[in-house]
């Protein structure tokens, strides 16, 4: 991974780590806002931000992550000459939409939506209740009913995008929605 400005020139790691402090929620010397900034950058990720590949996250006690983001987080953290210069984007502005604004800033939310992403992701043949057991065997403190909010959001998300492209894989739902859009913006333009 290339690390420029004060270290870092990674901008799509900078956009997220921007979303992040518009919720005052960026900042590497407290557990909740670590766990955010992990699960942020993990669904930034999954959206196909592709400056963000390098990172591979492993399930682990408060869900998806990833070590070699937490060093990084913590580089950009101290250098505090940060990203006031990267404007937000689209994906941003989408990811914000699809974490739930104000609860981009809930530990807790944060987590659990994450960590029934990974384990749908990781075993698309497990059922709901086998993948809300396997957070609650982890993760005992989350109620089932977040679990069930959580993976109803998942599900919403992801019948949008079936729609579109039917039943493909995650990853490439993500690849084609944006080259359709390109593509229909670039038809537009030929309009003009």
């Amino acid at each position: 991974m290339k690390i420029k400005l004060m270290g870092y020139d990674n901008k799509d790691l900078l956009s997220v780590i921007n979303l992040l402090k518009k919720y005052c929620v960026f900042g590497m010397d407290k557990f909740d806002n670590r766990i955010i900034f992990q699960k942020a950058v993990y669904f930034a990720q999954q959206k196909g931000m592709t400056g963000l590949n390098d990172y591979n996250f492993n399930w682990y006690i408060y869900g998806p992550y990833c070590p070699k983001l937490t060093e990084d987080g913590f580089k950009i953290d101290a250098s505090k000459n940060t990203h006031k210069s990267f404007q937000e984007t689209k994906d941003m502005a989408d990811l914000e939409n699809f974490l739930g604004n104000e609860k981009i800033a809930d530990p807790i939310w944060m987590e659990v939506l994450a960590s029934i992403h990974f384990l749908k992701r990781i075993y698309p043949s497990k059922t709901k209740e086998e993948i809300i057991t396997m957070v609650k065997s982890k993760q005992p403190y989350i109620e089932k009913k977040a679990c069930i909010k959580a993976w109803n959001q998942l599900e919403k998300c992801e019948t949008k995008a079936n729609k579109m492209f039917g039943k493909i894989a995650v990853e490439d739902k993500n690849r084609l929605c944006r080259a359709y859009v390109r593509k229909k913006l670039k038809g537009l333009e030929g309009r003009k």
